[in-house]
């Protein structure tokens, strides 16, 4: 990904000149041209250090079937949904969600629904 603000025009009277505004960026689960990953990654914004160097032949896909070897899922099989090679992150469908209940009342104990979004684990 290269964050280019301005570029010179590509005519004889103009010097090659490129403004860019940002030298790395800071990956999560968006997609780089959504409108999340542009306000984490704006102008003038710090960004915290990340301390993970990326591994260069990545050789997890996503559709693979996996086994979670460490943490609180460990022993459990997935298939993976996303990865983000930058941060050396995997999804893997079905396991360390959140949950939350949803149309609990008096009467009614209510549903444990999963959210979209799961956690990471590196």
């Amino acid at each position: 990904t290269a964050f280019v603000e301005w570029k010179s025009p590509p005519l004889p009277q103009y010097q090659p000149r490129t403004i860019r505004w940002r030298k790395r960026a800071l990956y999560g689960l968006e997609r780089s041209w959504s409108q999340e990953f542009q306000t984490v990654n704006a102008p003038n914004i710090p960004l915290p250090t990340v301390y993970v160097e990326p591994i260069k032949h990545f050789y997890i896909f996503r559709g693979d079937r996996v086994e979670v070897l460490v943490g609180r899922d460990k022993g459990k099989h997935g298939i993976v949904n996303y990865v983000v090679t930058e941060r050396n992150w995997v999804c893997v469908e079905g396991l360390h969600l959140k949950y939350k209940t949803e149309s609990k009342s008096h009467d009614y104990p209510g549903m444990m629904v999963s959210t979209e979004r799961p956690l990471l684990v590196p």
